[in-house]
């Protein structure tokens, strides 16, 4: 018994003495302008998921519709008369006489009316999704939340020249 005791002590030590420095991996800080001002993620108070460039370039990407698929409680939904964004599970249902509960924007701008969702996600640097109301920093229309759309800066001064090209048929 008193054997055990004595290499269960060593065994303590030599573990207590060999300690192995483990590097730490950091995090990848995510810039978001949701408050109207540039600020890390992890900094803000509001609910947002960040889908990035990388990604809608990735996994193709090409609507706001398609975007519902990699954001949570967030969808877009059409039909004959129009375009229907759904956020935490409310919107405006097909009546056509309101303007959308989730507000968009494309750089800055408003684009209030439903048949504009159907707008093409390209060249485009990021896409935050802001959940719950966000009348107080994007005015009217943001009941449910705001999608707020930034595009790509130009490369001024690129010997780089790029394009893409995209057919699609339905």
């Amino acid at each position: 018994m008193k054997r055990i005791m004595q290499s269960t002590l060593a065994f303590a030590i030599a573990m207590t003495f060999s300690v192995v420095t483990v590097k730490a991996q950091e995090l990848e800080e995510i810039i978001v302008t949701a408050t109207k001002k540039e600020e890390s993620l992890q900094d803000i108070s509001v609910s947002v998921t960040v889908v990035d460039g990388e990604l809608i370039e990735k996994a193709a990407i090409n609507s706001l519709q398609d975007l519902g698929r990699y954001v949570p409680n967030f969808s877009v939904s059409e039909n004959a008369i129009s375009t229907i964004a759904t956020m935490r599970g409310i919107s405006i249902g097909a009546n056509q006489s309101f303007e959308q509960s989730v507000g968009l924007f494309v750089d800055g701008v408003h684009l209030p009316k439903g048949r504009q969702f159907r707008t093409g996600l390209f060249d485009v640097e990021r896409v935050e999704v802001l959940r719950g109301p966000q009348g107080t920093l994007f005015g009217k229309n943001t009941l449910t939340g705001a999608i707020n759309v930034i595009s790509a800066k130009p490369v001024i001064g690129a010997d780089d020249i790029s394009g893409r090209v995209s057919i699609a048929a339905s």
